[in-house]
């Protein structure tokens, strides 16, 4: 029998025009909304003294309070599969529209979107990673990054039950160059002018983002560099 679900699409069928790609896009957006906003984000403000307990504050957040919190509490384990969720979604869309953009049938104006997309894809991936990074390995120091626990690096959307099929840890320096990787895609593709208060990912939103990672590896300059164009414009 050849007949397929009316409720879902395949996953291999997802992406087979531009109206895909901007479908996948939406995904990436509304996924870094709910993170940015959800308990993974409110721990670090609690970790940080930002947000202080009341006398009724019920325990929320209680563990991450006292800095007691352990890796199997369920805000970790969130951040680890949110994040690897967020970046076989990148992985997919990634794959997908190379194709697309090789196929003759598909106008030059629709490429151009296509790439915008993968833009967007390219640069949540690297988000994602930056934030695995920041979570789960120490930070970054330019003389014994190579010597450092990394994260394990997934480049390509091939999901499976068994875990020997999947990486392990790669180095911090490889982890950054990754996330450096990614973001130099996205600049070439993500055009779309920075306007105050954007809900999309925009040129400036890749070129925050490329100040932060620079920050993170203490590369001082090309972070001060990065920031002051902003500033200035």
């Amino acid at each position: 029998m050849d007949l397929t679900p009316e409720t879902n699409i395949a996953t291999d069928e997802s992406v087979r025009n531009v109206g895909d790609c901007e479908k996948y896009s939406n995904l990436f957006h509304a996924e870094w909304r709910g993170y940015i906003q959800g308990s993974i984000a409110a721990t670090e403000l609690v970790q940080s003294g930002q947000v202080v307990a009341t006398p009724d504050y019920g325990n929320n957040y209680g563990s991450f309070y006292r800095w007691d919190f352990q890796i199997t509490d369920g805000t970790i384990q969130s951040c680890w599969s949110s994040n690897y969720n967020y970046i076989a979604n990148a992985n997919l869309l990634i794959q997908k529209a190379a194709l697309l953009l090789e196929d003759p049938q598909i106008s030059d104006a629709d490429k151009q979107q296509i790439k915008l997309y993968m833009g967007h894809a390219y640069f949540s991936r690297a988000m994602a990673y930056r934030e695995l990074a920041l979570h789960f390995c120490k930070d970054y120091n330019p003389s014994t990054a190579a010597r450092e626990y990394g994260v394990p690096l997934v480049d390509t959307y091939n999901p499976g039950p068994n875990a020997e099929t999947y990486p392990g840890r790669s180095s911090l320096q490889e982890t950054y160059q990754h996330i450096v990787n990614d973001l130099t895609k996205a600049e070439e593709y993500v055009t779309t002018a920075g306007v105050v208060n954007s809900t999309k990912i925009t040129a400036d939103v890749v070129q925050v983002l490329k100040a932060r990672v620079a920050l993170d590896m203490e590369d001082y300059t090309t972070a001060a560099n990065v920031a002051q164009a902003l500033i200035s414009k």
